[in-house]
């Protein structure tokens, strides 16, 4: 066991210094008395760390071909509003799993509403259909499937909530087909993740659903 030879005190643990008087300790240390569990951050540090540059890469070749590109638009801008949004939801949400995916999805689908409504309210441009809502879809989307990958999250308690927020990311093909989107890049982006969530989901874990939606609604 440690000891201090100031303090003439035993110490528990691999400590080097002193609680009391931060000096050296002297002797052989010994396994602390509880366990040391890792938080989410230290246990996944790769991945997060892979999420990190993965992010930075996108948003320096976003601000790169932008730059490259100046009469297509600021577009770069809501490539990095988006990535800052992914990164801000996980670091929150990680922290948190309680009902997590119902969190997001129900935090997504009211954000949507209200840059709709901010929309409407000052003068209609068509900027919350072109580009908020398909935004705030995808990054929420993206947000549980990682979170679903790092925390693991049992199926039970995201595919119902997962897999009716990808058949919302299918709405905007009604935007779509009827014309009304002055930009239809990030509502394309956000169908083709919808479609390709869902479609994982209907494969890979068809009889899950099925057994949750009758535990659920009786269908």
């Amino acid at each position: 066991m440690k000891w201090c030879p100031k303090c003439k005190v035993e110490i528990r643990g691999n400590s080097l210094y002193c609680p009391l008087c931060q000096g050296r300790v002297v002797g052989e240390g010994e396994n602390p008395a509880f366990p040391i569990i890792p938080t989410v951050y230290e246990k996944y540090r790769l991945f997060f760390q892979l999420l990190i540059l993965s992010g930075m890469g996108i948003s320096v070749a976003a601000v790169a071909v932008n730059l490259i590109l100046p009469w297509t638009g600021k577009w770069s801008l809501l490539v990095l509003f988006g990535i800052g949004c992914l990164w801000l939801s996980v670091g929150l949400a990680a922290r948190n799993l309680s009902r997590v995916t119902h969190l997001l999805m129900t935090q997504s689908l009211l954000g949507s509403l209200f840059v709709i409504l901010w929309d409407v309210a000052t003068g209609w441009r068509g900027w919350s259909l072109d580009y908020a809502v398909p935004l705030l879809l995808m990054v929420s989307m993206l947000t549980m499937q990682i979170l679903i990958k790092v925390k693991g999250i049992p199926a039970e308690d995201y595919l119902v909530c997962t897999s009716f927020h990808a058949f919302v990311g299918l709405v905007p093909l009604i935007f779509y087909l009827t014309g009304i989107l002055g930009q239809t890049i990030p509502s394309i982006l956000l169908m083709a993740l919808s479609l390709f969530l869902l479609s994982g989901q209907l494969i890979f874990k068809w009889q899950e659903m099925k057994e949750e939606y009758h535990k659920r609604f009786r269908l």
